[in-house]
């Protein structure tokens, strides 16, 4: 398995309330705390130097799938632009969970219609995973609630995420 290097992502957002990211990359073969005192110092002397506010720092620990039995090649068919959408809900109200999964294959999708058929066996299997999780972890909310139920399945067409 290839080694990646560990991204760290700063958010910063503007006056306007436009964001943009800035990625760094660390070596491997740090702890968690190791991580995030980099992050925080990194992200102060960010904000030392710049005139936004800086909203968001995120750890991203990549994962290789090299050798790994998940498809190693995209279909001929696939197109980023053609996505799956699922929305669940979360446990505190009034709050949610976004899912899109790009290069949707739309034959999961409900003849005539953009809903995507929540009876399909691969899609119940994710909408399974969504709401009750894999090894004890679950999806949850931007706030870390709880996910109660996917509301709805849609596919849509859009160049971005």
């Amino acid at each position: 398995m290839a080694v990646l290097a560990i991204a760290i992502n700063f958010t910063v957002r503007d006056a306007k309330g436009k964001s943009s990211l800035t990625k760094v990359h660390v070596p491997t073969g740090f702890t968690v705390p190791d991580y995030v005192e980099f992050a925080t110092a990194f992200g102060q002397l960010i904000c030392d130097i710049c005139e936004g506010e800086l909203t968001d720092i995120s750890v991203s620990i990549p994962l290789s799938l090299s050798g790994a039995t998940i498809r190693a090649a995209a279909l001929v068919t696939a197109d980023i632009a053609k996505k799956a959408l699922l929305m669940a809900g979360s446990a505190v109200a009034g709050l949610f969970a976004r899912f899109t999964i790009p290069t949707y294959d739309e034959s999961h999708t409900l003849p005539d219609t953009d809903a995507i058929d929540m009876a399909d066996a691969e899609v119940a299997a994710l909408v399974a995973v969504i709401e009750t999780g894999v090894g004890g972890i679950a999806p949850v909310d931007l706030r870390d609630s709880d996910l109660t139920d996917v509301l709805s399945a849609r596919e849509i067409f859009r160049k971005f995420n």
